[in-house]
This record gives C-alpha cells, sequence and structure tokens, in this order.
C-alpha cells in the first residue's frame, strides 16, 4: 500500500487536464469549489483543488471559471517542459462537464453578464454582422460591396466576372480563376491534404466581430417578417443588410426536407437537440475549430495531423443577421476531419481545426474546380472557421 504518487516512464507526452466545481457548495458563504488534474501520458503531474475568491451566480460561470484556472496552468506546464526540451507533440486537452461553459470557452456565446471574465464585446457596425452564410448566392448582375456587405464569409461570397479579384484573394489561382472569391485557405481539394501540407499564407480561422445573441426577440425567421425586423434593426430597404437579411429568413423558411433536415436556431440549446434527433444518437459529439495562442494575418500554418470523425454529421453555420442565427442541416455524402495544424516556423501546435469534405460533387459549379485546379466530381473540402459548429456521432 501507498500513499504517494506513481510516475510512469511513457513516450506519449500529451498534456490532458480534467477540470470540475461544486457550484455554492460551502453552506455559509455560497461560494464554490474549483478543483483541476493535469496528466502528462499516464502520470498525474498538477492538481489544485481550492475554494473560488467569489460568489458565482451560475454553474456556466463557475465551471468556465475552473477552465480558465486549468487552461493557464496547462499553458504554465507547456513552457516549463519545452525549456526542459521535452516536446509536447499535440495541442492540450482541457475536459469539463458543462455544456455552457464548453460554448463560452470557444467564444459561441457572447455573454455580457460575464464581462469580467472575458472582456469581448461584439458589435454590429455598418460594414456587416460579422457572420458567414453558407448558403451561396451567384448574382453576376449585382456585385457585392465592399461598403455595406457584410465581408465575413469563409467560403464563396460573390461572383463579379466583370470585375477580376486580386491574387491575394486566391493565392494559386491564375487570372482567368478570378471569378470566385473565397477567404484564403478554407477550400481545398481533399486529394492535396496530406502531413506537411502548408496552407497559403493570410489563411486565418478566427471570425471577429460575430452577432451577438439575443433573447429579446421573438420575430419567427421567416420573409413575412422582413419588414419587422428591419425596422426593429434600424436597417435601410435596398441595401446589403437587407438583402442579406432577406436571403437568410428566405433560406430559414424552406420547407423542411425529410430526407436532408435542416432549420435555423438562435439558441445552443435548441441547435443541439436538433442534432440530436436528426443524427438518430443521443451521445453526439460537437467539434469547433480552436485557436492555441493569437492568429495574426501573417500567421503559416502546416498540416501535423490528421483524423477523420465521422460522417454522420450536422453542420451548423452562422448566417448574415443582424443578430446570432445559425442554419443546422444533415447533409448527405460528406465526411468530417480534425486537422491538427502546427505553426511553419516553430512547429509548436497552432490551431485545431474541423473540416467537412464533401464526397459527391458531381453538380457543383464549374468555378470551383477551375479554381482549386481539379476535375468535377472530385472531394471538395473546406475548414470551419471558430464560430461554426459540427456535431456528429
Amino acid at each position: 500500500m501507498t500513499m504517494g504518487l506513481t510516475l510512469m516512464a511513457s513516450s506519449p507526452t500529451n498534456l490532458v487536464a480534467y477540470s470540475d466545481a461544486d457550484w455554492a457548495g460551502c453552506p455559509d458563504t455560497r461560494r464554490s469549489t474549483s478543483s483541476y488534474s493535469v496528466y502528462l501520458g499516464p502520470s498525474l503531474i498538477s492538481w489544485s483543488s481550492k475554494r473560488q475568491p467569489t460568489v458565482s451566480r451560475s454553474s456556466a460561470e463557475v465551471e468556465y471559471r475552473v477552465v480558465v484556472n486549468a487552461v493557464a496552468e496547462c499553458s504554465w506546464l507547456c513552457q516549463l517542459l519545452q525549456e526542459l526540451l521535452c516536446e509536447v507533440p499535440k495541442a492540450t486537452v482541457v475536459h469539463c462537464d458543462n455544456v455552457s461553459a464548453f460554448y463560452l470557452s470557444a467564444n459561441l456565446f457572447g455573454i455580457f453578464g460575464l464581462a469580467a471574465l472575458t472582456k469581448s464585446v461584439n458589435t454590429c457596425e455598418d460594414k456587416g454582422y460579422g457572420a458567414s452564410a453558407y448558403a451561396v448566392h451567384w448574382d453576376p448582375d449585382h456585385p457585392h460591396s465592399e461598403e455595406n456587405g457584410f465581408g465575413m464569409s469563409a467560403y464563396v461570397v460573390d461572383w463579379d466576372p466583370d470585375h477580376p479579384h486580386s491574387a491575394s484573394d486566391v493565392p494559386e489561382a491564375t487570372a482567368k480563376h478570378h471569378q470566385i472569391k473565397v477567404q484564403t485557405g478554407m477550400l481545398f481539394l481533399k486529394k492535396n491534404l496530406h502531413v506537411g501540407t502548408v496552407l497559403p499564407k493570410g489563411t486565418t480561422f478566427s471570425r471577429a466581430g460575430a452577432p451577438k445573441p439575443v433573447d429579446s426577440i421573438s420575430t419567427p425567421l421567416k420573409s413575412k417578417h422582413l419588414r419587422t425586423i428591419l425596422a426593429h434593426f434600424k436597417i435601410h430597404h435596398g441595401s446589403m443588410k437587407a438583402k442579406q437579411v432577406a436571403d437568410t429568413l428566405e433560406s430559414c423558411g424552406k420547407l423542411d426536407d425529410k430526407e436532408e433536415p435542416h432549420m435555423c436556431f438562435t439558441s445552443h440549446e435548441a441547435m443541439a437537440r436538433f442534432a440530436t434527433k436528426a443524427l438518430g444518437a443521443s451521445g453526439a459529439h460537437a467539434a469547433i475549430t480552436r485557436i492555441h495562442g493569437h492568429e495574426t494575418p501573417n500567421s503559416m500554418y502546416a498540416v501535423a495531423q490528421i483524423a477523420q470523425l465521422s460522417s454522420n454529421v450536422v453542420p451548423c453555420h452562422p448566417m448574415d443577421f443582424p443578430y446570432e442565427v445559425f442554419y443546422c442541416h444533415r447533409p448527405k455524402e460528406v465526411q468530417a476531419l480534425r486537422v491538427q495544424l502546427k505553426g511553419l516556423k516553430d512547429g509548436m501546435p497552432r490551431v485545431t481545426a474541423t473540416a467537412m469534405c464533401h464526397m459527391n460533387t458531381s453538380d457543383w459549379d464549374g468555378q470551383y474546380f477551375e479554381l482549386l485546379g481539379g476535375e468535377r466530381g472530385e472531394t471538395i473540402c473546406h475548414y470551419m472557421p471558430t464560430n461554426y459548429i459540427m456535431f456528429y456521432y
């Protein structure tokens, strides 16, 4: 019998943390207890269990504080291991059993009541709401307006043969391929995805300035309520924003397809319920793209690891709207991937990206294949930015 800790030699040097909290566990002060443990491979190397200094008003706040403390400890341990010349090959995984804290850690909620924990304020500027719609609108007669448009689309945002875009929009495209504009590095052929593949310079996964969720709006997401929504948010009729809001309402108002169910949501809980039903499984998982550290326009990434998630998925895409709206659907013939990206210069883990590959592209617009240098029918994949979420089973 031993009361000590056993440290075992192990080739995997991955850091894994587990966090939990006892909300308002103290009967006298109603303060909560935070606890976490960190493992290096199979060995426990760091742990903590202590009472929080302030009273938390929700279990989400309590659990989020624990996650923050665990991440801070893991960050310090990573730096210590680097100084000891012990490489940590993969991104650190922090386990949390609270759904609200999970989404808040991914910065999907943007809850202002927790501004003391995360000082990020989302605003709706004149240039757009910061979301990116999944739907593609081909409209050569009405070119995209940079002055009034949303400007945050991750994939195709317009098609304007009369006004070709600069080469910086699509680094590998030749002059004749400038009819489609995509965010740099987001779209690629699956056959080109290998360990060691270098993403184009300027590839970014963060999507700042996304619309904030609102609880006070109860107007249904249907086209017949367009005037009401435009008036409420003081959006001028005929503007680019008004057109994008109309497109979102049209997409959300389409009749549900039994073979490929879809629906729009303003609540993350409702999204999860829809995904669970559509996937036909109670144990659905949620995958998001995470950035480890700070991302800049000059960041360069290389593929370090590729793992298959599932072909049974429900992706949820933020829509162009004055407040947070997600379009969730269950596509056919797709494959979800998790791609670990490392910094090209330092080799450190930088992004844990979620990607979705469309296996059957035989009916896609030919411009995609001209842009990517592929042939019709080839598998096309796209990364999902940080404000997207994918449920899978």
